[in-house]
């Protein structure tokens, strides 16, 4: 992660830019550059600190407890949510010689024109109680006037008046806390390569109300609606394998993870599954390409509120439905991207290019379900235009999709994967 897009005033993106040389006297150049992403429902924030230009740390002189403090405006849009505005305000600790950090923190306020409001407070820390063990804390409360349900299952029927008028749409307020700890049980001294051992906890509840009597969730009335939530706790993996960790070309990285409901501390018991894994290969054709691919598996045995069901209906998923448009215990997508920079203006420093994608996945009822994998399966495709500015970490991103049943329109900031 888990998607929008920043207008930021040049104004801004200067100061940000004259920031970041300060910020290299502190760090390593080994650690090139940092993206730190917010999340937004279906969408993110990214925004990074770059330090690819840096002299080594023991090369000059550091000042102890090194800190940055910043606050970025945001506009962006999405054709699910509407348009958005809002701000996140960021502080780096860097320490003495911390890598990549010591600490930072971002809190972020976001409203949209369609009734998106959320606030969020994101903290972490790269080495907790002075050990390799990296934690991040993540605390959202978030209220969503046009949240989608469409029903459960891979066939779920889709109506376009219906849709124009309302009728999959529900009201929901919701709170989120997420804990993850990472402990490398393989890694090498500057190598991004490594295995990490993962720590999972999280709190989850979430308020839903219909908005009129012949809305869909008011019909069929799922298990959850109203008012439920969750604890639980998990482990899994991390293997990092890429050559770079924000602008990939080459290599690979795969995540696993396996939580179930704590007995006393939720309503309903059940166990989530999910694996992600994603893959890069660089070719010349005319430009330099570079080949994408994700593959994503979640699946939830056992009773669960249908807000934590499986999803592959989103903007990062499946690009050119509506958000949250399957709905089941397992979900499975495939996403492919054909990347490429066009031309660059090297006098200003922006960058112009794109890439085509395509999408393909289904839900799933049950284990027994998945000897259909590959029947039935929902495909969208797109293109996107991106454009790098005065920092090769830091480009916009304008996408479109469409899907057998509409069209959606998406920006955002770097790649989704």
């Amino acid at each position: 992660m888990k998607i929008v897009f920043w207008l930021v005033s040049f104004t801004v993106l200067l100061l940000a830019d004259i920031n970041a040389q300060i910020i290299s006297n502190e760090i390593d150049r080994t650690d090139s550059a940092k993206t730190y992403t917010v999340k937004t429902g279906s969408s993110s924030f990214r925004f990074t600190v770059d330090s690819s230009e840096l002299a080594p740390i023991d090369s000059v002189q550091t000042k102890p407890d090194s800190t940055v403090f910043g606050f970025l405006p945001a506009i962006s849009y999405t054709s699910d949510f509407g348009l958005f505005g809002g701000g996140v305000i960021n502080y780096y600790n860097f320490g003495q010689d911390e890598k990549p950090f010591k600490n930072q923190w971002i809190g972020a306020v976001l409203l949209s024109t369609k009734g998106f409001v959320q606030l969020q407070s994101f903290y972490e820390v790269a080495r907790h109680f002075d050990t390799d063990f990296r934690a991040l804390y993540d605390v959202s409360v978030l209220r969503l006037l046009q949240n989608n349900y469409f029903g459960s299952g891979n066939n779920s029927p889709f109506d376009e008046e219906r849709w124009l008028n309302k009728g999959y749409f529900y009201e929901s307020r919701s709170f989120s806390f997420y804990f993850k700890g990472r402990y490398p049980l393989n890694k090498k001294e500057n190598d991004i390569k490594r295995f990490d051992l993962l720590a999972l906890n999280a709190v989850l509840y979430e308020y839903s109300l219909d908005k009129t009597d012949s809305a869909q969730v008011s019909i069929q009335n799922p298990r959850g609606f109203g008012s439920s939530y969750l604890t639980t706790i998990g482990t899994g993996f991390f293997w990092e394998n890429r050559d770079n960790e924000f602008l990939p070309t080459r290599g690979n990285w795969t995540e696993f993870q396996v939580s179930g409901t704590i007995p006393g501390l939720s309503k309903d018991l059940n166990v989530a599954l999910l694996l992600r894994t994603h893959h890069y290969y660089t070719f010349h054709f005319i430009w330099d390409l570079t080949l994408a691919g994700r593959l994503y598996w979640r699946h939830v045995a056992g009773n669960a509120p249908f807000w934590y069901l499986s999803d592959p209906g989103t903007n990062s998923t499946l690009r050119g439905y509506p958000f949250r448009r399957f709905l089941d215990k397992g979900a499975l997508t495939g996403n492919i991207e054909l990347r490429t920079w066009l031309y660059e203006f090297k006098s200003v420093d922006i960058k112009i290019g794109g890439y085509f994608f395509a999408d393909a996945g289904r839900v799933f009822g049950d284990f027994k379900d998945y000897a259909n994998v590959f029947n039935d399966l929902h495909s969208t495709y797109g293109f996107a235009g991106t454009m790098s500015l005065f920092n090769p970490n830091f480009f916009l991103r304008g996408e479109m999709g469409w899907s057998d049943e509409i069209s959606r329109f998406y920006m955002g900031v770097g790649y989704l994967f």
